[in-house]
């Protein structure tokens, strides 16, 4: 039986998508250049038949291979290594995880999640009065409180960037972020008020070149955590009964319809004391 040396083995469907949309993403930035990738990787008989394995997504890259491709094709990567392919991990998200992939997103994005909390000079005023809590933090520099929520002009951004060929991955990946963040500090109704946000970006990632061609999976199984965080909200809503006898893919996708309903985080948000009232926005 013949074996194949090169790249990672394939480790199923989800492995495949995402194979397959590093290499779209890749072709993509080849073609903006109006050169074919071997032209832009050199022709050194490494590349003989990959690229017809990639498009296929049978065989997944080496590291060496993507570190390799990323030098020429630039922010082609993220899309193989983002962090929603960790919904499929066995592995639960954790504070390294979520510290590790915050280093890798679009500076703009990245400096906002974590923001230098002693410099209180760019608050905005409805900020103002909690400077003390802010400034609790513990010795690696996270907030003690669950309770502030300072995403607003990130999360509006990061909604508005969706769309962008350029931006558009490393936005979902912050949003991806954010909500994983309130789930570590088990903050339902920031983990609420970005649940909203995601169905938001579900629908916007349509106009994106590149994400447009996400399984829609991945945006129900973001959800699985949600279930039990927030049980309590959902009985309010009457919807419990309908999650508890359906099978666990229905479930999700049910989970997310009933947050689909919302049409904008922003009220919620508001609701919990998120955001400053009105007459501050």
């Amino acid at each position: 039986m013949n074996k194949i040396k090169k790249g990672r083995p394939f480790r199923g469907r989800f492995e495949a998508t995402r194979i397959k949309i590093w290499t779209l993403a890749a072709l993509e930035e080849a073609n903006r250049r109006e050169k074919s990738v071997e032209e832009l990787l050199g022709y050194d008989g490494q590349w003989h038949g990959m690229w017809i394995r990639y498009c296929r997504g049978v065989v997944a890259p080496s590291e060496s291979r993507l570190n390799r491709i990323e030098k020429v094709l630039p922010e082609t990567a993220q899309y193989y290594r983002s962090p929603i392919w960790s919904i499929y991990s066995p592995k639960r998200f954790d504070e390294d995880d979520l510290d590790r992939h915050i280093a890798k997103l679009a500076p703009s994005f990245r400096s906002r999640l974590r923001w230098d909390f002693e410099d209180y000079q760019h608050l905005p005023p409805w900020l103002e009065p909690i400077e003390e809590e802010l400034a609790e933090v513990d010795e690696e520099g996270k907030f003690e409180s669950d309770t502030v929520f300072y995403y607003r002009e990130l999360l509006e951004e990061v909604i508005l960037k969706i769309p962008d060929p350029k931006l558009g991955m490393s936005a979902l990946n912050t949003l991806f972020l954010m909500l994983q963040e309130q789930l570590l500090r088990d903050n339902i109704d920031g983990v609420e008020t970005l649940a909203i946000a995601w169905t938001m970006a579900e629908e916007l990632r349509h106009r994106h070149p590149l994400l447009k061609h996400l399984p829609i999976d991945i945006f129900h199984r973001a959800l699985i955590p949600l279930a039990d965080l927030m049980s309590w909200t959902l009985e309010g809503h009457g919807n419990m009964s309908l999650f508890k006898t359906k099978q666990p893919d229905t479930a999700w996708e049910s989970l997310f319809e009933h947050l689909a309903r919302q049409p904008h985080w922003l009220p919620t948000a508001q609701h919990y004391g998120f955001v400053p009232p009105p007459r501050y926005l």
